[in-house]
């Protein structure tokens, strides 16, 4: 916010508005570590954020930040895979497959129990951050589609595929 006031006030002094650097998101947290000091505010002392710290710890700050190259590359795939599938029902198995490879790549760094899942799905849909990143995938309804489909692997297809 500061940046932004800043810039503003440059404009208003007569800068040419090309010029300013109002989104110069410099002196603010990268989404990733905003993400991850949100995170261990909130569930830093839970068993799960420590088991997922556990598994972080192991990792040399390049193998980290491959990883998450690698996880977010991984993740966005799916995320397109699933857009494909849309015109589905988020029962069907062509997307519960996709559901259960997003959870297995989650699954990487921690432990994905039907909890987790619900939670991230929950996330998905009331933080706006999320919001905004989903438009990309899919047609319009594409986040409401992708959540339904994750609560239904939670609560009925997983429970189906293990009998």
């Amino acid at each position: 916010m500061t940046t932004v006031i800043e810039q503003l006030d440059h404009y208003i002094e007569g800068t040419d508005i090309q010029k300013l650097n109002i989104f110069d998101d410099s002196s603010t947290f990268s989404i990733e570590n905003q993400y991850d000091t949100e995170a261990k505010l909130v569930h830093g002392d839970t068993e799960k954020y420590q088991e997922f710290q556990a598994n972080l710890e192991h990792l040399s700050d390049s193998d980290k930040k491959e990883a998450y190259t690698q996880f977010s590359a991984d993740v966005e795939h799916i995320f397109h895979r699933i857009a494909q599938h849309q015109q589905l029902s988020p029962s069907s198995n062509e997307v519960q497959d996709l559901i259960g490879q997003w959870s297995r790549v989650l699954g990487r760094f921690m432990v994905c129990d039907e909890a987790i899942l619900l939670c991230i799905a929950e996330t998905y849909v009331t933080d706006e951050r999320f919001v905004r990143y989903f438009d990309q995938f899919g047609e319009e309804g594409y986040l409401d589609f992708l959540h339904r489909s994750i609560v239904y692997f939670v609560k009925e297809y997983k429970k189906l595929s293990e009998s």
